[in-house]
Parts: C-alpha cells; structure tokens; sequence
C-alpha cells in the first residue's frame, strides 16, 4: 500500500462516518443525508394520474428525488475525503456500493486505492479499530 493519508467511510443511508488515519492519530467526522423514508400524507389518494390515455406516476417522481439526494449526500462525503491515499468503505447495505460508484465517477476517485467491505452497524470505536486492524495487515493480503 502507498504511503500517505489512509481513510475509511462508513456509510449507510442516514449518515457516513469518516475516519482519517495519518501519523498514528485519527480524526472522526460524520456526514447526515437528511434523506427521509418514504412519508405518508393524510388522505393521500392513488398514486398515479391519468393524462389522456397515459399514466403518470407519482412514485416516478419521489424516485428522482431520492436518487438527487443520495447523489448530493455522497458528494458531501467525497468533498471530505479528496486527499486520501488509501480508502475502506464499510457499510451494512447497498449504500456503500452507490458510494463507490459515485466515488469512482469523480475526480477524487481515480487516484484512489479502495476496498469495499460488508460490515453491520458500528459504533466510532469500532470503526476506528477495525480500519486500524486492516491497515496494520501486510500488504501481499
């Protein structure tokens, strides 16, 4: 592995906890998505309106901007990690492979050495032991 800064993002779809590693000190900061799920509106009717002989979805347009937001969210955590050498992405669902995906389409993402590991909820401590543990393995792993 490079020398340099080394970080890992654990992200779900309420927040990301970002860990920096760099001459053995640790700095921790945390990205909220402020993305909601999916509210209920009193007296909410059907969810699609005909126009003409064509139907016209409602859940269409909440898609889109669910997906805005999960593209702004990750943005905010890309901004975070611009100079990192060495990067994890942990996370227990589907959000730490829309990150890496979002990641490698920037510019931050291409000079990036980056490993996407499956883990479940953890706490900051944990977080920071486990990317201590990783960084610590030799490199031929």
């Amino acid at each position: 592995m490079k020398d340099g800064t080394r970080a890992g993002v654990w992200i779900d779809t309420k927040r990301a906890v970002i860990v920096t590693l760099l001459n053995n000190q640790e700095r921790v900061e945390k990205v909220y998505s402020g993305i909601e799920s999916r509210k209920r509106i009193p007296g909410e009717g059907k969810h699609y309106t005909r126009m003409g002989k064509q139907y016209f979805s409602f859940e269409k347009k909440e898609e889109e901007k669910l997906n805005h937001k999960r593209k702004s969210y990750f943005q905010q955590v890309i901004e975070k990690i611009i100079d990192i050498n060495d990067l994890i992405i942990m996370g227990p669902a589907s959000a730490k492979s829309g990150f890496e995906k979002e990641l490698l389409k920037s510019k931050a993402g291409a000079h990036v050495f980056i490993k996407v590991i499956t883990a479940g909820r953890l706490t900051e401590k944990q977080i920071v032991a486990a990317l201590k543990k990783y960084f610590k393995k030799p490199s031929s792993q």
